[in-house]
This record gives C-alpha cells, sequence and structure tokens, in this order.
C-alpha cells in the first residue's frame, strides 16, 4: 500500500472495527496494522476482510497477520496453487525447458528440491 491508500484503508479498517469492537478504531491501531500490512494492495486487503467476514468465526478483533492471511490464502491454499501451476507449465512445456514462473519462491522450490531439469 501507498500513503494514498490511507483513506481507504482506514475506512476498511473501521468497518472491522465497527463489526468486532462495536466502535471506531483508533488511529495508532490503524497506522500499527498499515504499517505490519503495507506490502498488500489495499483491494487485497478489502478482499480479505470481506473474506473474513463471510468466514471467520471468532468475535475477537482480528490480528494483522489474520488480516494477511485472509488476504492472501491460506498456506495450504498457496502451496496447492503453486503445485497446480508447476503441474501445467511441466505438461505444456515439458521437462526440458525453461519455464518463468510469475512467483519467484517456485524457483526457489524446485531448484532446492534438486530437480534435474531447468527452471
Amino acid at each position: 500500500m501507498k500513503e494514498k491508500d490511507l483513506e481507504r484503508f482506514y475506512a476498511i479498517m473501521n468497518a472491522l472495527s465497527e463489526q468486532y469492537l462495536g466502535e471506531r478504531i483508533s488511529e495508532a491501531r490503524v497506522e500499527l496494522f498499515f504499517r505490519v500490512l503495507e506490502d498488500l494492495s489495499v483491494e487485497q486487503i478489502d478482499k480479505g476482510v470481506a473474506e473474513m467476514l463471510r468466514n471467520r468465526f471468532s468475535q475477537k478483533f482480528p490480528l494483522p497477520a489474520e488480516v494477511r492471511e485472509y488476504a492472501l490464502g491460506n498456506r495450504r491454499d498457496i502451496a496447492l496453487a503453486a503445485f497446480l501451476k508447476t503441474g501445467r507449465a511441466v505438461s505444456k512445456v515439458g521437462y526440458v525447458r525453461n519455464v518463468i514462473f510469475d512467483d519467484p519462491i517456485i524457483h526457489q522450490v524446485i531448484i532446492i528440491a534438486g530437480f534435474p531439469h531447468k527452471v
């Protein structure tokens, strides 16, 4: 997120706060969440908070890590998506041609796993 997103982020956090706490959120808390989540886009956070409100059962105000998980998907979902993306690439181009994935972590996993083919 950028500073220009702060107003929209503040509105998202106020909606979340009113849902869970029944009151507006403090500026200090918004700024803390903003700093912790600034690597995400405001669109990801908006989508994640909506997903959280649909699926979360806890009555407590969420931690930034929970907002992040709902915004990005849980680790199992992320790993499964990467696995499927890799499988599709292998079936499309085979094991001998180079593939460039949009997620650099996939490249690192393939290298660490010691796969003999190029990535």
